[in-house]
């Protein structure tokens, strides 16, 4: 049973989000075969992460701001965008609590045939 797109899950707060990324993307590892996810996906979650990692590191200890904050936006937004995709293929009946509690998909359901019709 689908549900109408109601949030984004991803918190505001960049430390916040930062230990979002770390932990959802662990999971998505761990489950990969459960959420059937390919090993593409998985490494390119990996490497998303990793570039996350170094623009938050970036971000948190640089004098040059404006350099920092750009960098931060743009990699969140590329993983952003690659956890939207994956979320949007997962099958919502088949998530446990703990997969919607980590992933804070909870509110986040997509009605599968209005993506289509985009």
């Amino acid at each position: 049973m689908n549900k109408v797109i109601r949030s984004n899950p991803f918190p505001l707060k960049q430390s916040e989000l930062n230990e979002y990324f770390k932990n959802a993307i662990t999971h998505l590892q761990n489950n990969a075969a459960r959420f059937g996810l390919s090993n593409l996906q998985v490494s390119n979650l990996a490497s998303q992460l990793e570039e996350w990692k170094a623009a938050y590191v970036m971000y948190r200890t640089s004098l040059n701001k404006n350099k920092a904050v750009y960098t931060l936006s743009l990699t969140m937004d590329a993983l952003q965008s690659e956890l939207k995709k994956i979320y949007t293929t997962l099958d919502s009946e088949a998530l446990t609590d703990l997969d919607r509690d980590i992933l804070n998909l909870r509110n986040f359901w997509v009605n599968q045939e209005l993506l289509k019709a985009l």
